[in-house]
């Protein structure tokens, strides 16, 4: 596919180069993912851990269909954080993430 909108830009725009907004963008992004991921694996985990206590013995892995995760960010939200992200420094993504 072809990108109309590099043939108008100032700067030459080399192919698969990507600007610093947009490397911090899907660096922030990919981030907040993982943690999304990460925070759902361990309350599956603890979920998962208050039934085998509750009871001596769960089969209930075997009858229940996988979850979808309990939390998913609107597309809205996607969008605004991804302008967020843009507005931050390549510098300060480091810090940031920590």
């Amino acid at each position: 596919m072809f990108l109309w909108s590099s043939v108008f830009s100032k700067e030459p725009q080399v192919p698969g180069q990507r600007s610093p907004e947009e490397l911090v963008t899907n660096m922030l992004m990919l981030e907040l993912g993982y943690l999304l991921k990460r925070t759902e694996r361990l309350r599956q985990e603890r979920a998962t851990e208050n039934r085998r206590r509750s009871s001596s013995v769960d089969y209930s892995w075997l009858a229940a269909p996988p979850q979808k995760p309990a939390y998913e960010i609107p597309a809205g939200e996607i969008l605004e954080l991804q302008d967020l992200c843009a507005k931050v420094s390549p510098s300060q993504c480091g810090p940031l993430i920590l």
